[in-house]
């Protein structure tokens, strides 16, 4: 399944001070549309991405080349293949401000290229992924809908807590899981989320948690923040100061 979301209801609900509140049916549907508008703007008005997405995109070389301009951000490289079917060793090619370069010597025999790999904007992608310092209770096969962590309240590798919410995207290995629900240390999740692949995973496997580029994920809660309210009368029509000062920071300039 594929779902875009990056942020989650609880870091809105945070930043409003109303963690602690039990919102009525109304006021969590008023939340989840402030996320998602807010959200759909900013990658709108960005022309990137934040959640990763698996999937292959097919570029175009001349005769020759030996660097492409990538026509999306790339946070993770996992295959490339040229119009001849060969796959390149991804250890050699390296990928920096929308430029993917092959090793000294390779070139591109022309025609369509293959780029593989998890596609979305991070300003610093070996930190996208943050380790909870959980592992898996348990081992889990690929059909399995629930996994249990060693300890799901703990802190992780940067000092939050807990290490897990509903609505996290995780992921174990090379697959992304979605949190729907949690009961002590076991997980609900939905399996092969974003354009990866269910598979089974050992017991003790590590945990990673999907952490959004910060600029984007501050702009997008201060303006879900002021949706919401907006729903109240609180403000104007006007976006709240420095929105689009913020926008313009993130904004993709294509090559």
């Amino acid at each position: 399944m594929q779902d875009t979301r990056w942020l989650t209801p609880d870091a809105l609900l945070r930043r409003l001070g109303l963690e602690n509140i039990t919102l009525s049916e109304t006021d969590s549907t008023r939340i989840e549309s402030a996320l998602r508008i807010a959200q759909a703007e900013i990658e709108t008005l960005t022309g990137r991405r934040y959640a990763p997405l698996m999937k292959t995109v097919v570029h175009w070389a001349r005769p020759g080349d030996v660097m492409l301009a990538l026509r999306d951000d790339l946070l993770e490289l996992s295959s490339v293949r040229d119009a001849d079917g060969v796959d390149y060793a991804i250890a050699d090619i390296t990928w920096h401000g929308g430029i993917l370069c092959l090793p000294d010597g390779v070139q591109l025999p022309g025609g369509p290229v293959e780029i593989g790999g998890l596609w979305a904007f991070h300003p610093a992608p070996d930190q996208a992924f943050r380790d909870t310092e959980a592992v898996l209770a348990s081992a889990a096969d690929s059909a399995d809908v629930t996994i249990t962590l060693d300890d799901v309240d703990g802190a992780d590798a940067w000092g939050d807590t807990p290490r897990v919410r509903i609505g996290h995207l995780i992921r174990i290995g090379d697959e992304l899981l979605r949190v729907t629900a949690i009961a002590g240390d076991m997980l609900t999740v939905r399996r092969g989320e974003n354009g990866t692949a269910p598979v089974d995973h050992a017991a003790n496997a590590p945990i990673l948690r999907y952490v959004p580029a910060y600029q984007a994920k501050s702009l997008a809660l201060r303006l879900a923040a002021w949706l919401y309210r907006e729903g109240e009368g609180e403000h104007g029509r006007a976006w709240p100061a420095g929105i689009d000062r913020g926008l313009a920071h993130l904004r993709r300039v294509t090559v």
